[in-house]
């Protein structure tokens, strides 16, 4: 049985430390690698990764990992670490403040710990599945708004990779959602959206279509908004299974949940 409480404190050391290396190397930034047309890879991506897993595999050398720059590094672990070192890299490296760094320790079956820090607003969010979300050392509290009409709803738009069909299927809910919500915003980053929804900042989060992201960018977001009570299911209203985003997510206050889900459906 692992102590949650040491692990905990092992992702927040890890994630505030590679994000403060992050905030201070910012002007000094070296793109490495092209990775694609739109995708990049700088030296503050690896440099972060590495502080990072050297924290956690000081701690938990058994331990499986999962992190956007290494890939998967299988110990036969019943455990392993999912890590985005630098959420947001094109973001950073524009000087635009929406960045982080994110980590989540999971099971085969259920996300742990959790803990996500975005260095440019000092927003520190931690959570276990035994341990209510707390931000900046303060509880969180969802929005009590139980109206679609009269709420924030974020959503993670299609890419010039999307599918036409489920790029032409997405602008049509959008179009529908922009007209039955009190707003309606796009945000790439999910966790530090679904962090903002476990504090109020909003009410609804809609993720389309698993190509959109991935598992490292959100699984430490997910924990964090479970924790503060929000719901959290796929787009047709089932449970989320631990990795599987086939089905696109959808997580809110609880209060709207069924709002939103009819006119994705409709």
């Amino acid at each position: 049985m692992i102590d949650l409480k040491k692990a905990l404190s092992v992702a927040e050391e890890a994630v505030t430390l590679a994000g403060k290396f992050l905030l201070a190397h910012q002007d000094s930034v070296v793109i490495k690698k092209q990775k694609d047309a739109v995708d990049i890879q700088t030296d503050a991506d690896l440099k972060a990764e590495k502080i990072c897993l050297e924290i956690i595999q000081a701690s938990f050398p058994d331990h499986n990992i999962l992190s956007e720059e290494v890939g998967f590094i299988d110990r036969k672990s019943d455990y392993t670490w999912v890590i985005d070192p630098l959420d947001g890299t094109k973001e950073y490296l524009r000087q635009i403040p929406l960045w982080g760094t994110l980590i989540s320790l999971e099971t085969k079956t259920k996300t742990l710990v959790s803990a996500c820090y975005f260095p440019p607003a000092n927003e520190l969010y931690l959570a276990t599945d035994k341990q209510a979300t707390i931000f900046n050392n303060n509880p969180v509290k969802l929005s009590s708004e139980k109206t679609l009409s009269k709420s924030f709803v974020y959503t993670h738009p299609p890419t010039n990779k999307t599918k036409k069909k489920t790029s032409d299927f997405i602008w049509r809910k959008l179009q529908q959602l922009s007209v039955q919500t009190y707003r309606l915003r796009a945000h790439a980053n999910d966790a530090w959206v679904l962090s903002w929804l476990s504090r109020g900042g909003m009410e609804g989060y809609w993720l389309p279509d698993g190509n959109l992201t991935e598992w490292y960018d959100i699984s430490p977001g997910i924990l964090i908004a479970k924790q503060a009570g929000a719901k959290i299911t796929d787009r047709y209203g089932q449970s989320l299974k631990l990795g599987d985003l086939s089905k696109g997510l959808v997580v809110t206050n609880g209060l709207i949940h069924d709002q939103l889900l009819d006119i994705i459906n409709s």
